[in-house]
């Protein structure tokens, strides 16, 4: 984080940490993240979930990133802060000042959801799953986050790995490229097909390997192409494993055509790149839940 993120970081932190309290005030809450390669309908999912009257679901937050500049900040940039609104009492130092001062990402990150959700849901008091959609969680720094956040003892974090087709992920992420290209887009992280093929390898590889070992309440490795074919089976089954009721609008998937930008080069890097049966037009064979699938890519 620098220049205008910081400081909009450090008002964030202060102002919730000013008007919700100090660390004795624990919230127990249930978190939820949903996450997987960029293009592979997390978004949608996310729809879908804010539809129930439990669940509260906010589009990129960046709350992980906003933990990560809690716990290893406060000590050093908010010294000034406090000390200019008074907060740090004169002749204390910050080695020797009451700790309750410093923001406690258990504190700031639950509220920061709370006042979220009564801002964007404002007609339900109680919600069972407050969470985030978070493309590309699986990066080293957010892994370490989402770690640390799973151990706190204020909250139950599930978390959703959406997977979807490779060949239609890659052929969304170009066709952002390709917009990116003439303005028309602001896609920056990834820029070839190369890139979107290694990007859809990681996420999957990650879920595979990497979230056995944080201790999340639970993690529901969930297949797009499936979701989007069967609805009302999936969304059933879905909302089952979190132990709400089965209420949701799934109006809001869309049977939209795939438009498909990929030439007949970029489609043999593709298939260069994955083994054949990745590659099939009929992805909801593989079921609604992919862990038992062994996708694991070089």
């Amino acid at each position: 984080l620098c220049g205008e993120e910081e400081k909009e970081y450090s008002l964030l932190v202060l102002v919730a940490f000013i008007i919700f309290g100090h660390r004795h005030s624990r919230i127990v809450q249930k978190f939820l993240i949903v996450t997987g390669c960029p293009r592979s309908g997390t978004k949608l999912l996310m729809k879908l979930l804010n539809t129930h009257r439990e669940v509260c679901m906010g589009n990129e937050l960046n709350l992980l990133s906003l933990y990560e500049y809690i716990a290893t900040h406060s000590r050093i940039k908010f010294k000034k802060t406090f000390d200019s609104v008074g907060i740090i009492e004169a002749g204390e130092t910050l080695e020797n000042a009451n700790h309750d001062y410093i923001p406690d990402p258990s504190i700031v990150i639950p509220k920061v959801l709370e006042t979220y959700s009564t801002c964007t849901k404002p007609e339900h008091g109680h919600f069972e799953y407050l969470g985030d959609k978070y493309p590309r969680v699986y990066h080293k720094n957010h892994l370490e986050n989402l770690n640390s956040l799973a151990r706190e003892d204020f909250a139950e974090v599930t978390l959703i790995h959406v997977t979807r087709s490779p060949i239609e992920v890659i052929n969304s992420i170009c066709k952002r490229i390709n917009e990116a290209k003439l303005g028309l887009d602001s896609l920056r992280a990834i820029n070839s097909i190369e890139d979107a093929i290694h990007e859809w390898k990681k996420a999957r590889n990650t879920r595979k390997k990497l979230y056995s070992q944080i201790p999340f309440k639970m993690v529901i490795d969930l297949n797009y192409n499936y979701l989007i074919n069967y609805p009302s089976n999936s969304l059933a089954k879905i909302f089952s494993l979190l132990s709400v009721d089965n209420s949701f609008d799934q109006t809001i998937i869309s049977n939209a055509q795939i438009e498909w930008c990929l030439d007949q080069s970029q489609r043999s890097v593709i298939t260069s790149s994955m083994p054949p049966v990745m590659l099939c037009d009929d992805w909801q064979k593989f079921g609604l839940f992919l862990d038992q699938q062994d996708l694991v890519f070089k």
